[in-house]
């Protein structure tokens, strides 16, 4: 973490004016820089909360696929399976 900001010791001369005028500026410079610490773990923070976001959609896209897969299979197979009885069927038609 980034040091904060405190007047030196060698301004103690400086009369007590000046020295507050420096000390709040000082303050300003670390509730700032505090301020900016937190907003970047912030944005760390959500960048891995898009990150895991992106995996769960990527899981999910791939769970999708594999349903898909085996639904269009299973259609195959259903057509196969029609397609077969309507041959045995028209066969059969012409014994008689």
């Amino acid at each position: 973490m980034p040091q904060d900001l405190h007047i030196p010791r060698s301004l103690d001369a400086v009369d007590e004016a000046d020295r507050v005028t420096l000390a709040y500026a000082c303050e300003v410079h670390n509730v700032l820089q505090a301020e900016l610490v937190l907003a970047e773990r912030h944005y760390r923070k959500m960048l891995f909360a898009t990150k895991a976001q992106q995996l769960r959609v990527e899981t999910a896209r791939e769970q999708l696929d594999t349903v898909k897969n085996q639904v269009n299979c299973g259609f195959r197979i259903a057509l196969e399976a029609v397609a077969a009885d309507q041959g045995h069927a028209i066969v059969g038609s012409r014994q008689f």
